[in-house]
């Protein structure tokens, strides 16, 4: 008689078998004589699994601590006989320049019937995309040439490795940039150090047909777009009445025991009510942590008036919870996505600091904010190229300091609303600025983000741990620190 090859069968075994050996310490006779009548059935069936069927049948004669060590070890074997069962057999790519982690999880992908394929750069796994045919790529965030945001976002841009799960791995699970990864389509986010075992369980689940989704989910519910289906679905839009709108909560974050509604719940109930609003006229799509992106594509209504509609009809059903402020702005032939969306984050900033919130849709209604910028930064070209960048836009004055020393005296004299701090300072670096900054009661909340050279993960988590509310890779578009640091200036706003 064959050995049953189902997964279903073989789970079936294996929760009896876990069953038996939580009852073993107390119900030992119990749990003995169970365990060996499971393992009596599997000695018969020998077929494709003889080493389950020698392990169970040798399981049938002992007793004591060496029934105890025996049943362990064949809810071992069929734990690995499960996953091997599940695994399609795909190519899984890991983009991870660290060769002790390749050598790690190609081992216990390999044993699992998974084919390995290594990328130690963005450049390599751009490389490997183009020429195999993967199942699933685990990503670093931290590689030599590129931050791995840049990378996802260039995978799911292209057609041929858009629907490819990405399973994003960072040694910092800073809930920041994890939300930051999934709007940029990541399937999973993952903390380092990853067991074997959970990367198998979920390449089983994501590199294949999914079970059907639990509609009760409001993710699943909703069904929110991402930031590439939002790009694709602006290249494809013509016409008149087309405007795109950003959208943020009115509330602010709710920490654990607040007593609030979390911030994801907030996202997903406002992605939800506007879904609802826009119907087939737009699109709804994640573009950040807790920012949504509204795509009008015209129509006969009016952008404006749907948005104001959600807003009363959300308030109306969850009262403040649920408001929402926006930045609207009409969409010409010329223009970009990028500048769309520069301009809505513009109106969205203001309207956060609107009281009682707003839908701004006009950038001669804003009424430019003093943000006043310290930047450290000793690079001048780095410096420069941030502050024409900065300073073409009314709301910011920036200070420039060449060094920590000259930054602390700085902080010291003057309040800044938000700081960018390059690490590698000569005198007093990056890290001992910001600890310092964070230990002045002025500077506890303020919005800070350090910027870092390529390959810097160590860089970075110790800046995160330090007070960092963000991390900038060098090199960077001035266009990319701009957005960052309307995200953090919001999130402050709304934090007040």
């Amino acid at each position: 008689m064959a050995f049953a090859s189902n997964t279903e069968n073989l789970r079936r075994h294996l929760t009896a078998l876990k069953a038996a050996a939580r009852l073993l310490r107390r119900q030992p006779d119990e749990a003995a004589g169970s365990a060996r009548r499971i393992a009596q059935v599997l000695a018969r069936q020998e077929g494709d699994h003889p080493d389950i069927a020698a392990m169970a049948a040798r399981l049938e004669g002992v007793q004591g601590d060496d029934l105890a060590d025996d049943l362990k070890a064949l809810i071992a074997m069929l734990d690995e006989a499960i996953v091997r069962e599940s695994a399609p057999g795909g190519v899984v790519l890991l983009v991870e320049d660290d060769p002790e982690l390749v050598k790690l999880f190609t081992h216990a992908l390999g044993k699992a019937g998974w084919e390995v394929a290594s990328a130690a750069t963005a450049a390599e796994a751009r490389s490997v995309v183009e020429r195999r045919d993967v199942s699933a790529i685990v990503l670093d965030l931290m590689l030599p040439d590129t931050d791995g945001r840049n990378l996802l976002l260039q995978l799911k841009e292209q057609p041929q490795s858009a629907a490819i799960p990405v399973l994003v791995a960072s040694a910092h699970a800073d809930p920041h940039v994890k939300a930051e990864c999934l709007a940029l389509g990541a399937t999973d986010f993952l903390k380092k150090p990853l067991k074997p075992r959970k990367l198998l369980d979920l390449l089983a689940r994501r590199a294949r047909p999914s079970s059907p989704a639990d509609p009760s989910d409001p993710a699943v519910a909703v069904r929110l777009a991402d930031r590439v289906a939002l790009s694709a679905a602006f290249r494809a839009t013509g016409g008149g009445n087309r405007a795109l709108a950003l959208v943020g909560p009115a509330q602010p974050d709710a920490g654990p025991g607040s007593g609030r509604t979390p911030l994801e719940d907030i996202v997903i109930g406002v992605g939800a009510g506007l879904t609802a609003a826009v119907g087939d006229d737009g699109l709804v799509a994640r573009h950040g942590e807790d920012e949504l992106a509204v795509l009008f594509r015209g129509g006969d209504r009016e952008p404006f008036r749907i948005l104001e509609q959600a807003r009363q009809d959300l308030r109306a059903r969850q009262g403040q919870q649920l408001d929402f402020v926006a930045g609207l702005v009409s969409l010409t032939e010329e223009m970009s996505l990028e500048e769309a969306t520069d301009d809505a984050g513009r109106l969205l900033y203001s309207a956060l600091g609107s009281p009682g919130g707003r839908v701004l849709c006009d950038l001669d209604e804003v009424v430019s904010p003093n943000v006043r910028v310290l930047l450290a930064e000793d690079d001048p070209l780095t410096a420069k190229l941030l502050i024409y960048r900065l300073t073409r836009e009314p709301a910011y004055q920036v200070t420039h300091c060449i060094d920590g020393a000259e930054a602390l005296a700085a902080v010291r004299e003057e309040q800044y609303d938000i700081a960018l701090l390059d690490i590698n300072m000569p005198g007093l670096d990056g890290f001992d600025l910001l600890a310092r900054m964070r230990a002045m009661p002025r500077y506890r909340r303020t919005p800070i983000a350090i910027l870092t050279a390529l390959g810097g993960e160590q860089t970075v988590i110790r800046g995160l741990e330090l007070g960092a509310n963000d991390y900038i890779i060098k090199p960077f578009s001035p266009s990319e620190v701009i957005a960052r640091m309307r995200r953090l200036l919001g999130r402050s706003v709304r934090g007040r």
